[in-house]
């Protein structure tokens, strides 16, 4: 199991890493090479790579729509619509444009969609107006300071503006939250566009926002970081190492590690490092020296949570947790039968340790 969580970590790093379509079409090439898209357990954890990538890295999107599109073949050929409806991908699947996108290629109906997920809501998108315009978000998720000078030249906006709605950020679900969306400078922090952060930084813009230290953790800008670092803000260190940890900051939960005063071994660093598929932090805290019993058990019931059998496998494969611990194997069998998931509830049924009459209140 250990080398498939290598893979893994390998895989999804290079995709969030990705900034252009020469490297795309490279990656692409390669997940063929080890038959990544050729087999249909490898081509679920690449969907999986890809749902959190969506999620953390939005405006990245373009690459890993074309991802997608080149592994439409297999998932026709692997997956059935009711196979690839299911919970583990809901927010990935209900997005207007993924929808659309899938229904477009044939991946799905949306009679499918209905009967398995629930009702079509759409964001009606369409209907919105956003005066910003399209080139001016753009102008900060790539830190065109040039272009972003000349809105602000040309118009009366003001450097503590709040922002707007941007009907092109498909998959924003941090900055483009239409009921707490971000002050301008919050969102130059989350998309790590050092040079208008500094534009704003000397021309005075307010920085006296609790929530600045999270937009510039979760944008991953180290001199982004230090500067907000030394405003001298009260701030939430647990939160801040969440937030690193999902959206796959590792060099920042290395640092915040190194200088403040946080525990790793903290049952919510397990619980978001599996939810969004962390794996290189995840290994980390498992390896910890001082790794409880109780921790082991926690990312146990994440791995089924989360639908995660890769690392429900090497759990108890690999890191040998004892299922004889009550405090492991209580209700066990019942967390799996929620999720739905035959596969894990087939693998769990295969261990004489797991009482398969177990119930409670529910069950």
């Amino acid at each position: 199991m250990e080398r498939v969580l290598d893979q893994i970590t390998t895989i999804q790093n290079t995709i969030l890493s990705l900034n252009n379509m020469d490297d795309t079409n490279k990656l692409i090439l390669k997940l063929h090479e080890e038959n990544v898209v050729n087999n249909k357990e490898s081509l679920y954890r690449l969907l999986k790579m890809l749902n959190i990538a969506f999620t953390i890295r939005p405006y990245q999107y373009q690459y890993y729509i074309h991802i997608l599109e080149d592994a439409i073949p297999q998932i026709k050929q692997y997956f059935k619509p009711n196979e690839i409806l299911t919970n583990r991908f809901n927010s990935f699947w209900s997005n207007d444009f993924i929808f659309d996108f899938m229904i477009k290629n044939g991946i799905y109906t949306e009679d499918n969609f209905v009967k398995k997920i629930g009702s079509i809501i759409k964001n009606n998108d369409e209907n919105r107006s956003n005066s910003l315009g399209k080139d001016f978000f753009s102008s900060i998720q790539n830190d065109d300071i040039n272009m972003f000078q000349d809105f602000f030249s040309q118009s009366n906006l003001s450097f503590d503006m709040k922002m707007e709605y941007n009907i092109d950020g498909y998959f924003d679900k941090t900055a483009n939250v239409t009921w707490k969306l971000p002050q301008l400078i919050e969102y130059v922090a989350f998309c790590g566009s050092i040079k208008i952060f500094k534009f704003l930084w000397l021309n005075k813009a307010n920085t006296k926002i609790p929530d600045l230290y999270y937009f510039s953790i979760a944008g991953g800008n180290s001199e982004i970081i230090h500067l907000v670092e030394s405003i001298n803000f009260d701030y939430n260190i647990q939160h801040l190492v969440v937030a690193a940890i999902e959206f796959h900051r590792n060099d920042v939960v290395q640092y915040l590690f190194n200088t403040k005063n946080f525990e790793i071994l903290e049952g919510i660093n397990i619980n978001i490092s599996i939810e969004y598929n962390n794996i290189e932090i995840l290994l980390y805290i498992l390896d910890h020296p001082s790794i409880t019993s109780e921790l082991l058990a926690t990312a146990i019931f994440s791995s089924i949570l989360y639908c995660n059998i890769d690392i429900l496998k090497y759990l108890i494969e690999a890191k040998k947790v004892n299922l004889n611990d009550k405090a492991v194997s209580k209700y066990l069998i019942i967390r799996a039968i929620r999720t739905k998931n035959t596969d894990i509830v087939r693998y769990l049924c295969g261990f004489k340790e797991i009482d398969l009459n177990d119930s409670d209140e529910i069950y």
